[in-house]
């Protein structure tokens, strides 16, 4: 899926509750989406590649046994079990504001991987490869999904 200059892409998945927001200049792949839906309790699986840009999720609580992830060129981002809204750049930046996201950070040089936890109001920076507090200036990122 592909967004031009000063577009948008809103995408409900009217089963699942899902709500995704690709932004405008943005590419992603869906490598993977799969329900099943009578099994007790709803098993998702999801994988999604984001390839450029930036993509904003707002997920119900999931299932412990389903998975919702977002790729990176050296990240992965997996969602865990409660409601969950995140923005998830192509450049690996990722903010949450709600819910809790596992990020995982491979090297490029040894491909070693660094795992972090991401809470609300948090954001993991990859210039600095650290979790900090997202910053008010960076709260703009929400105004798609919010309006």
């Amino acid at each position: 899926l592909r967004t031009a200059t000063n577009s948008l892409l809103d995408l409900a998945a009217a089963s699942a509750g899902h709500r995704i927001l690709l932004s405008h200049a943005s590419e992603v792949k869906i490598e993977r989406w799969a329900e099943v839906p009578k099994s007790n309790p709803d098993v998702e699986e999801v994988q999604i590649e984001v390839q450029r840009g930036l993509i904003l999720i707002d997920l119900p609580p999931l299932s412990a046994a389903s998975k919702f992830e977002l790729k990176g060129s050296n990240f992965v981002a997996g969602v865990r079990a409660g409601p969950t809204v995140a923005a998830i750049n192509a450049d690996g930046s990722v903010l949450v504001q709600a819910g809790t996201i596992v990020y995982l950070l491979v090297s490029s040089t040894d491909s070693k991987v660094t795992a972090f936890t991401l809470n609300p109001g948090q954001m993991f920076d990859p210039v600095a490869l650290t979790v900090k507090r997202i910053p008010s200036s960076s709260n703009q990122v929400w105004h798609p999904f919010f309006k």
